[in-house]
């Protein structure tokens, strides 16, 4: 109880020491990318039970297509080593490898402290690039190829036709006393954004426990 008072306590609104994210406009027709970060992404929880979870949800299209899974955790290593150990976790020689590659393109790893600000800033720049690169997917998915300079311009840009929006997903496979630290952290560094969607919509981030 202890430890879960704490972390409600971390969520209330702290000075950052990034800009504020801009208020988004409650859209029913926005474009909604999903990002899942996870906590403890190498440890035993996440090995033998989340990553084999999220990979049968996506085999069973029970996940948005563009979702984007960025590993947190305290050992030194690159995605492509981070990727090899999630490979041996969701391995079923049942299952057909294309799967399991399509899967590993959309994980990436940071390695940090639970308690380290700058680390937390670092994934929260981290994730505002894969954001935006999925922006630019979505808008080259529209125009159908890359804009060619030699050619005449669209009639119209594309940006005003639609609005994005951005939900973040907090995963915590780690033990409970480590809660306050990293809430505290995401929220600080602006990773998890306290306010909801303009003003009466839900809330575009997520913890699980």
């Amino acid at each position: 109880k202890k430890e879960i008072a704490k972390f409600s306590a971390a969520q209330a609104p702290q000075p950052s020491t990034v800009a504020a994210a801009p208020v988004l406009v409650d859209d029913p027709f926005a474009v909604t990318f999903h990002t899942v970060v996870l906590f403890g992404a190498e440890g035993n929880l996440a090995m033998k039970k989340t990553f084999p979870a999220l990979f049968a949800l996506m085999r069973q299209r029970h996940l948005p297509s563009d979702v984007v899974v960025v590993g947190y955790a305290r050992d030194a290593l690159t995605t492509e080593q981070f990727r090899k150990l999630v490979f041996k976790s969701i391995y079923n020689v049942a299952q057909p490898q294309s799967d399991r590659l399509q899967f590993l393109s959309r994980i990436t790893y940071q390695q940090g402290q639970f308690n380290e600000p700058s680390a937390f800033e670092q994934l929260h720049a981290s994730v505002q690039a894969r954001e935006r690169a999925q922006e630019e997917a979505w808008v080259t998915s529209q125009l159908g190829t890359a804009p060619n300079h030699s050619s005449p311009p669209p009639l119209a840009p594309l940006a005003p036709l639609a609005t994005f929006r951005h939900v973040r997903t907090f995963y915590m496979a780690v033990p409970p006393f480590l809660y306050p630290d990293i809430s505290g952290c995401c929220v600080r560094a602006g990773l998890r954004r306290t306010g909801p969607i303009g003003g009466g919509g839900h809330p575009l981030d997520r913890w699980i426990l």
